[in-house]
């Protein structure tokens, strides 16, 4: 590194066109620039500059530019302190904060302006020139020097975990669930036409069954590595195991002791349509965050002294390493009458975070099956004709709201139809349910 100011700076003006890998240094970082914001950031900091601060005059084990790991990825990125505080950021997110007499051990780069390179008296326009503040911090054709990285060695032990799919053991499908297949593989009846009405080939008419409900079975988080879970301050962190004596950690204590510190809470949000007596329902399931994944992956990171002498065993993890399970929520939603509930109902699924609360609304459009009566006498539905029994539906429309914190996630929604299977396969003990993706969340629905 070239200290082009005799300080660990490297002034982004004089970088950005520099070539990385094929692209400029500013490519690069229009790569991350999801906002568009870079035009506008160098347009009101011209002096923007990249400090690599050397810290380790104060403590040997501190981070320092020339003891830098040049292997380690995880770099965090940190502004000047501002009452006695700095923030560090990891992949766009606050990860810990450096309060004032705190000296950092791993790698933090400091965005900040430059203080030795000023602009040059008179410079308009979108090329800016820039100069010394003054002639002694001129070190543009000085001597720089190299990073000479420690002794690492670095391994990466891969775990052997079990893939969630949508099978379950068949000794806990119900029984009407196996009725409802068995007869929808032999008339094409839809299931749940048979579980709530009880139609079959030979009986064309029923009253609803009050015992059965939708439910919501089962639900599984696809990947770790997103935001989503990381923009709250009530949202979790990966933790590191750092072996006493340094001794080596087998999976089953790697699994045990590397996991995620903090809880997960998900909002399902059952849309119900304008004849119900709510417009929606809200299911709420907090969870440890180990409840949904399961570590599949750990890196282990080994520091050799002089003479080749261990002196430092690290294991830790990153947002890859981890695989996603099934999390069994058996939560009852509502029993169909199709006189109150339309054909279909939305589900929305929204990861919830404690701060600052805003209202969101949402309008449902529902399609209603006619072909039902209602007795006089006893209020039951009764249905005739499986699906819409060739009758014509109508539509209805309501629009509610659903108030929760500013930094909460809407992670997709599902239409359930009252057509839908739910059991779609089965095999040697066990049975294949229905999935339903919202490109973030796979969601299992049953009625039973």
């Amino acid at each position: 590194m070239r200290c082009i100011d005799k300080d660990n700076d490297v002034f982004y003006p004089w970088v950005k066109d520099e070539n990385v890998d094929g692209r400029t240094f500013r490519e690069l970082l229009s790569i991350y620039d999801d906002n568009s914001l870079l035009n506008e950031i160098e347009k009101q900091l011209p002096l923007l500059n990249i400090l690599v601060p050397d810290w380790t005059w104060i403590a040997e084990d501190a981070f320092g530019l020339q003891s830098w790991d040049l292997s380690v990825n995880e770099v965090g990125v940190s502004l000047p302190m501002n009452n006695g505080r700095a923030p560090v950021y990891r992949n766009g997110v606050a990860v810990f904060e450096i309060k004032s007499g705190e000296i950092p051990t791993s790698p933090v780069l400091i965005i900040k302006n430059n203080e030795r390179i000023v602009l040059k008296p008179g410079t308009k326009g979108s090329d800016p020139e820039y100069t010394f503040r003054n002639e002694c911090y001129d070190n543009r054709d000085g001597d720089g020097f190299t990073v000479n990285t420690k002794a690492y060695s670095y391994t990466e032990h891969n775990m052997t975990v079990a893939t969630a799919t949508n099978k379950i053991s068949y000794n806990k499908v119900s029984s009407v669930e196996e009725q409802a297949y068995s007869n929808y593989l032999s008339t094409g009846i839809p299931q749940r036409d048979y579980i709530y009405y009880g139609l079959t080939s030979s009986s064309g008419t029923g009253d609803i069954r009050h015992q059965y409900h939708e439910n919501l079975y089962r639900f599984k988080l696809k990947t770790l590595n997103n935001n989503y879970y990381f923009d709250s301050t009530g949202d979790y962190s990966l933790l590191v195991a750092h072996p006493n004596n340094n001794n080596a950690l087998s999976d089953e204590d790697l699994q045990s002791m590397i996991w995620a510190e903090g809880n997960l809470e998900v909002d399902f949000l059952i849309n119900l349509g304008a004849r119900a007596e709510v417009a929606y329902s809200r299911k709420s399931f907090a969870l440890p965050i180990q409840d949904a994944f399961i570590v599949k992956k750990v890196y282990e990171r080994v520091k050799t002294g002089f003479l080749g002498i261990l002196t430092e065993r690290l294991y830790y993890v990153d947002r890859t390493c981890f695989e996603p399970k099934w999390v069994e929520a058996d939560i009852d939603l509502f029993n169909w009458d199709v006189a109150k509930y339309p054909r279909e109902y939305q589900v929305s699924v929204m990861e919830v975070d404690d701060s600052e609360t805003l209202t969101y609304s949402f309008t449902y459009n529902g399609t209603y099956l006619t072909n039902w009566t209602v007795s006089s006498e006893s209020g039951n539905t009764s249905k005739t004709g499986s699906s819409n029994g060739g009758s014509s539906t109508t539509q209805q429309s309501v629009t509610y709201t659903y108030t929760r914190s500013g930094t909460s996630d809407l992670l997709g929604d599902f239409w359930v139809d009252f057509d839908d299977s739910i059991i779609v396969g089965r095999g040697a003990g066990f049975a294949l349910i229905k999935q339903y993706p919202t490109g973030t969340v796979d969601v299992l629905m049953r009625a039973k």
